[in-house]
């Protein structure tokens, strides 16, 4: 998966110094089918997380709600995308 640039809701980039990330994706029912931790291509300007798929995270089929999961450094969290329908995906 190439990288993803993560925005506030203004849409200015964040900084992800000294953050912890991961990406997660769950079936329409909630049911969670990955969380694994991402990597930090790029911490600032603009910030960018980085996930690669193993063999197991592609085993089941369907349509996901996938999201990245920061948790800062002060121990606040954040997703994105913001919205839960923004960002799908489909494995084959």
């Amino acid at each position: 998966m190439d990288p993803s640039t993560l925005t506030n809701r203004a849409g200015a980039t964040i900084d992800l110094t000294s953050s912890t990330c991961r990406f997660q994706a769950d079936d329409w029912l909630g049911v969670n089918v990955i969380d694994q931790p991402a990597v930090i291509a790029n911490a600032t300007n603009p910030a960018q997380l980085k996930y690669t798929f193993t063999g197991g995270d592609t085993a089941r089929k369907g349509q996901f709600r996938a999201r990245w999961h920061v948790v800062y450094s002060g121990g606040a969290i954040e997703t994105f995308p913001t919205s839960p329908t923004d960002l799908t995906l489909v494995i084959y």
